[in-house]
């Protein structure tokens, strides 16, 4: 079994994984313009409560097993030890969590539109995309398995293909024969499926090429328990993550209508796509840092003092810019979506403080510091929550932005604080 990482890999997998982000991003704006020009208002906002409802979801589904599988895959092969007992091990816990909320979404929808969402008129949708989401999320878990056995350009390739048979799809669906809200979920579902049997054979394909064959030693309670106790600190970081991004939508789809959810989510995507890059840029310069971690401490600390100074000097020009042209962006996207031109003038200071936070969040889990991001999360989390639903009475979608805004704020400040 020969399974070396080498350090051009490492740099195809950086070099395809900004690619991919940026394809990600460039793809993402084009179907946010489809989408808010093809959809009713009230369309666009139930489809932007059920994306974030499934980015929790998947979350709750993942619960840190996808990255504890993929560690201690490599661990295994740093060992030359059964490399299949983990994967099954970690497919084991991944199929567990998956079918537990596969059957509250499939099985119980109406209780999931009416009760959690507050929203009784998805309850047909919630049920549908169950379909999509076990694809997903195997799609996602596979992934993982890839990373983990050093094959992260495969990774990003099965990534990408989803990102791309997504777009191509919904085009079909919604620009073409025009089905609405119906046709982007089942634009989601069909590429899941797809993009899943494409990562299922270059996974495949990656077992040949390494020649891993299933061995009779398998170690499968040992490694679930070993698995599950690594992905426990994990999942709070992850959750808290995951939440923290999708409360003010899923807050308001508690509390708001329809077109009000499809106003913030409008402003909300916009900088969210635009705080891409500051994933692409933690996942390469990680390959730098993991060199001069090599060589000694002080030139780690070199080099996050000159990324973060990049960053800032990268997405502070570029919040600007969205602040003062938030008018023309809505406007060019879709004018009947005026009232999100104050929102996002608001959120625009999000692509400075959270693409901050996702570089510092890396920063910290690169140098042995994770818990301080997950307890970073927690606290604004928690912050968020008390002050959106507190600024919501008061100011109404407006009060929820300044509510992210200061959240982001205290998180990104604490992962700053740390690190200098």
């Amino acid at each position: 079994m020969d399974i070396n990482p080498n350090f051009k890999e490492i740099k195809l997998s950086a070099v395809l994984n900004g690619i991919a982000l940026f394809i990600r991003a460039l793809l993402g704006g084009i179907i946010a313009y489809i989408f808010v020009n093809s959809l009713t208002k009230t369309d666009y906002g139930y489809l932007t409560l059920i994306i974030s409802f499934l980015a929790v979801l998947e979350a709750f589904a993942d619960l840190g097993i996808g990255v504890s599988t993929s560690v201690f895959i490599a661990k295994s092969i740093s060992r030359k030890i059964n490399v299949f007992s983990c994967i099954i091990s970690g497919f084991v816990l991944r199929t567990i969590t998956i079918l537990i909320i596969f059957i509250l979404i499939f099985f119980f929808p109406n209780f999931v539109a009416t009760t959690i969402l507050n929203q009784p008129n998805l309850s047909n949708y919630i049920h549908y995309i169950a379909i999509g989401f076990i694809f997903c999320s195997y799609l996602l878990f596979f992934g993982r398995i890839l990373q983990g056995l050093h094959s992260s350009s495969l990774r990003s390739i099965g990534i990408l293909s989803d990102v791309i048979l997504y777009f191509t799809f919904s085009i079909f669906f919604v620009v073409i024969l025009n089905q609405g809200l119906l046709g982007v979920i089942t634009s989601y579902n069909i590429s899941k499926i797809i993009a899943f049997s494409v990562i299922l054979l270059l996974l495949i394909y990656r077992f040949k090429k390494i020649k891993l064959t299933l061995s009779k030693n398998l170690f499968i309670f040992k490694d679930i328990k070993n698995i599950s106790k690594y992905a426990l600190p994990l999942s709070v970081t992850t959750l808290s993550a995951i939440v923290f991004i999708q409360l003010p939508i899923l807050l308001l789809g508690k509390f708001s209508n329809p077109e009000q959810i499809g106003y913030y989510g409008l402003a909300s995507k916009i900088v969210l796509i635009l705080t891409i890059p500051s994933q692409a840029i933690i996942f390469s310069v990680s390959t730098a840092l993991t060199h001069y971690k090599e060589k000694s401490i002080d030139s780690v600390s070199i080099k996050i003092s000159r990324l973060l100074e990049i960053s800032f000097l990268l997405f502070l020009p570029l919040m600007i810019y969205v602040f003062l042209s938030a008018n023309r962006i809505i406007i060019l996207l879709n004018p009947e979506f005026n009232e999100s031109i104050i929102i996002l003038k608001i959120l625009s200071l999000l692509i400075l403080f959270n693409s901050l936070t996702i570089i510092t969040g890396g920063i910290l889990g690169f140098i042995g510091h994770a818990k301080i991001e997950a307890i970073s999360y927690l606290i604004s989390t928690t912050f968020l929550l008390i002050s959106g639903l507190f600024l919501f009475n008061r100011y109404n979608i407006i009060g929820m932005s300044l509510a992210a805004i200061f959240a982001s704020m205290i998180n990104c400040t604490i992962n700053l604080v740390y690190l200098i």
